[in-house]
Parts: C-alpha cells; structure tokens; sequence
C-alpha cells in the first residue's frame, strides 16, 4: 500500500496560461504494484473533475512496458466501465516507449483509443522512435523533455523536423518541468504550446 498522497499538477497553454490537462503526478514514480491502486484514484479524481462546472482532461502517466500487458489492458476496460467518463476526459501519457516493440504499442494504443482513452506521449528522445507513432493519428500530444533544449549541442535537427510533423498532424508540444521565466521563453520560441512546473502554476 502507498502512503503518499495523491498529488496532481495543472498543465497550462504558456501564452493564456489556461489549463488544459492535469497530470497525476505519483504515477511518474509509481512501482509496478502500486499501478493500479493510483490509476484508481486517478479516476476517481476525473470522475469528480467531470462534475465540476469546467471539467479537467487528467492525464495517467503509464510506462510502455506496463501499458502492453493484457492485465492493464483488462484492468482499464474494467474500471472504465464501472465508472462515467464522458470520452476525451482521460489520457494515458506512455513513457518509455522506447523500451517495448512499435507493434505491441501501437496494439495498446489502439485497445486504450477504443476505450475512449486519449494517448499522449511522453519523454521525445529520438525522432525516429515517435515518427511512426504520431503518423498513426491516434496521438493527443508530445511531450519534449526540456532538458534537451539545455544541452551544449541540442538536436535541432529533429527538433525542427518534430515540430513540422505536428503541425502537420496539428498535435500540440508540451514540455516541463519549467522553474525559470527564461525556459518558458525558450519553449515558446520552440513552438511548445503548453506546459508545466514552478513557473506557471
């Protein structure tokens, strides 16, 4: 049994600063046998927010290789059904995705889509593992690591041919953590949408 509390953090548009997900932050740390007790409360949370007069999209962070197992898979279809999410109201943020095979994800995305559920992806590390991904349209949104805006040779190259493709695809970019004025300008100047982390709370 875990003994944090639940902790969430909004994800806003960096110009309006209006929210428009809400991430369940202990996922991002959550072990194995902690999955299912926090992706519970994560619904229960979104099964509020829906009741409130300006519903919140909550976004699940979920490891890939945990996301391709038949039992999350069971799991999900389960809880969903016992619970009245109006569809576009919960996503899953995959990460690590570069750990599991395209097919066995792309089975996953498609089984969680069914469901209502929306997919974004988390952690863009290589162009060449998301390409395929997003080319699928069944992403909400990308999310870059903001680190790799900090590093001494940044890989523009792909971070430009990223940014083309989702406009292309019209998928927005996120990024965090943000705790400077400063990187949220270099994520504007970027072409990253929203965002999270000190700075814009």
């Amino acid at each position: 049994k875990h003994h944090q509390k639940p902790s969430y953090q909004a994800v806003l548009h960096l110009k309006t600063a209006e929210i428009k997900y809400v991430l369940h932050r202990n996922l991002f740390t959550a072990h194995a046998d902690e999955l299912k007790t926090w992706v519970y409360e994560g619904l229960l949370a979104a099964e509020y927010w829906c009741g409130i007069a300006k519903p919140k999209h909550l976004i699940l962070p979920i490891r890939a290789d945990e996301l391709i197992k038949d039992d999350f898979e069971r799991f999900m279809r389960t809880r969903l059904l016992n619970c009245h999410l109006p569809i576009g109201h919960l996503g899953i943020a995959i990460t690590h995705h570069e750990l599991v095979d395209e097919s066995s994800l792309q089975r996953a995305i498609i089984e969680m889509r069914r469901l209502g559920v929306l997919i974004h992806l988390f952690g863009f590390q290589r162009f060449d593992h998301t390409v395929s991904l997003i080319e699928t349209g069944l992403i909400e949104s990308v999310q870059i690591d903001i680190q790799l805006f900090k590093v001494e040779n940044p890989p523009l190259i792909e971070l430009t041919e990223l940014s083309k493709l989702m406009k292309h695809h019209n998928i927005p970019l996120l990024s965090g953590s943000i705790d400077l004025i400063k990187e949220r300008e270099i994520l504007l100047e970027n072409s990253i949408t929203y965002g999270y982390g000190s700075v814009i709370k």
